[in-house]
């Protein structure tokens, strides 16, 4: 929200329209905005909302679709959140940050020690690929990030 804030300090600056930031406890934000999108008035004019209302919004009607200029690249936008963001193939929000898990290895370490981990596999062949000692593959001692 800062950096937000701060884009805004700009686009006031040009524009001369004045914004008013109102911050609220996670509760009382998520009454307070889905009563006013519901209904289609109250007291916000711009709103942040995440993967959980977009879908749900758009699909309701409550929001439209997002339309962008030509030099915007909506193909630049990752496709878990291009797809967490949409209802039906229609984007309803952008991003403006976004967070991932990821897995990195050494590939020669991996094809010396004859395993593969493949493109969205799961923490259980992750678990398997990195250990090579039968006895240390059944351990509760191993952690696995995000089960």
């Amino acid at each position: 929200m800062i950096n937000m804030q701060k884009v805004a300090e700009a686009y006031t600056e040009e524009t001369g329209v004045e914004l008013n930031w109102v911050s609220l406890e996670e509760g009382v934000l998520r009454e307070q905005v889905t009563s006013d999108t519901a209904t289609g008035g109250g007291p916000y004019d711009i709103i942040n909302i995440g993967m959980q209302e977009a879908p749900i919004w758009g699909a309701a009607g409550w929001i439209e679709p997002l339309k962008f200029s030509a030099g915007y690249e909506v193909d630049d936008i990752l496709p878990a959140m291009c797809n967490g963001l949409s209802h039906e193939g229609q984007l309803y929000a952008a991003p403006f940050y976004g967070e991932s898990s990821m897995v990195m290895y050494r590939k020669d370490l991996t094809d010396a020690a004859g395993v593969s981990i493949t493109d969205s596999d799961s923490w259980d062949n992750v678990k398997a690929a990195a250990i090579h000692d039968p006895d240390l593959a059944s351990s509760k001692e191993v952690v696995r990030p995000y089960d």
